[in-house]
């Protein structure tokens, strides 16, 4: 299912119903923005290292 619909729900099929009982959630669902901000904060972090490490070279007059 592509929302969450309960721990347990019920539907309708030829004959009666049938009920759906999740024995176990995911309570964390991935999401690509995620991806993006964890990419953005690791590049972040080695270009500023890089940059730490190059500064006194390239202040050097």
């Amino acid at each position: 299912m592509d929302k969450y619909a309960g721990e347990s729900f019920v539907e309708e099929v030829e004959g009666g119903k049938r009920v759906y009982t999740a024995n176990e959630l995911s309570r964390t669902m991935p999401h690509a923005g995620n991806s993006w901000f964890e990419f953005l904060g690791i590049f972040s972090a080695v270009f500023g290292l890089a940059l730490a490490l190059l500064e006194p070279r390239l202040t050097k007059q």
